[in-house]
């Protein structure tokens, strides 16, 4: 089974924001970092990043609220998921299936590419996006252009089985290749993804952390670390339980590979694309 890493496109974030240092408007690349996974009976992918309508239009896809609050979203198609699927030989249609960690636009911005593929989600996320008003922060990342093809939703419960510190999971296929992780916090339903390849483990945290320096502590983190946590989670105290069982996972399984949605320097620490693992 091989495991693939990318980011889809990307968003150019404030450097002044994210650093400290540098311009107020961009300068600082902001990963959509996601895990292509190769089983048996096709292609499994995790989050989806930009698609093609941000790589034909990004003033319109995700839009103009996006690019002032959170950065200049950006794609080329050969970037995008749909892009390097096809870079490897593959199809879109042999993408079987979608893990996502969350419905914000940013990881869910490829599906439209992936039209037949059944899209994995857990249940309070689901209903959180599809069955709420939603809140401001849902409205800045708005996620219904990205559905209106009406995707194929498989609605996940977890149960009371722990993996690697996470007290409730659900093994997705029945074979333990790719399991997702409680991680809530970011968004109601938010999880964790785990993959299983071989002897590799393989964890994508998805929001629960923008940046790496939050797997060391709560000191001196970029002002805009502390405005993404203040703005964008909804429940702060979900979510620092969250962190504080990726930080334990770091600290107790360090061959584990660990990535999240946005840290850069977290993908460059995997296999640059095309190389695989496995």
């Amino acid at each position: 089974m091989r495991v693939w890493f990318f980011s889809a496109g990307g968003v150019d974030a404030s450097s002044r924001l994210m650093t400290g240092a540098g311009p107020w408007r961009g300068g600082h690349a902001v990963s959509l970092t996601c895990v292509l996974v190769e089983r048996g009976d096709g292609l499994v992918l995790i989050d989806s990043g930009w698609g093609s309508p941000t790589a034909d239009a990004p003033e319109r896809f995700p839009g103009w609220l996006f690019d002032v609050t959170a950065g200049r979203p950006h794609a080329t198609r050969a970037e995008t998921a749909k892009g390097r699927v096809e870079a490897l030989g593959f199809r879109a249609e042999d993408v079987r299936d979608i893990v996502v960690t969350h419905l914000d636009i940013d990881h869910v911005g490829g599906l439209v590419d992936f039209p037949s593929a059944r899209v994995h989600v857990s249940r309070l996320e689901h209903a959180a996006r599809f069955h709420r008003s939603q809140p401001f922060r849902s409205r800045v990342h708005d996620s219904r252009p990205a559905m209106a093809h009406s995707p194929n939703f498989v609605v996940a419960d977890l149960t009371d089985h722990a993996e690697l510190g996470f007290p409730r999971s659900v093994d997705l296929f029945g074979d333990g290749s790719v399991t997702l992780l409680d991680a809530e916090g970011h968004t109601p339903g938010h999880c964790g993804v785990l993959v299983r390849s071989g002897d590799e483990s393989i964890v994508h945290a998805g929001d629960t952390f923008v940046h790496a320096r939050e797997l060391d502590g709560e000191e001196e983190l970029p002002l805009g670390v502390r405005l993404y946590r203040s703005i964008l989670h909804e429940d702060k105290a979900a979510v620092a339980r969250s962190l504080a069982r990726f930080r334990a996972l770091r600290r107790e399984h360090p061959r584990v590979r660990l990535v999240n949605a946005h840290d850069a320097s977290l993908l460059a620490a995997q296999p640059a694309f095309p190389a695989a693992i496995g």
